[in-house]
């Protein structure tokens, strides 16, 4: 498996975004920790992604939601990718 891109996170704020998330996908990111997301856990990924989006100000951190989402559009595309989200 190659890698197509990479986000790197550089001031920890997805890391602390989903630590404190009450949505399920997001809560399961471990900031230490690697989490492989296959395209048919999208829809789910994608919809807790937006749902963030509408309610974060930083700009950073909504730029950042912004690359995360078109990622996992990608994803959800290619039925062979996967999101591999690791931590530090």
């Amino acid at each position: 498996m190659s890698q197509v891109e990479a986000l790197l996170d550089l001031h920890d704020k997805f890391a602390h975004l989903c630590r404190a998330s009450a949505l399920s996908m997001l809560n399961r990111v471990d900031p230490y920790g690697t989490l492989v997301l296959s395209s048919n856990e999208m829809n789910q990924f994608i919809s807790e992604i937006e749902a963030e989006l509408l309610r974060v100000e930083d700009p950073e951190l909504k730029e950042f939601l912004q690359g995360v989402l078109r990622l996992a559009r990608d994803c959800h595309a290619d039925k062979e990718t996967q999101l591999r989200l690791d931590g530090d």
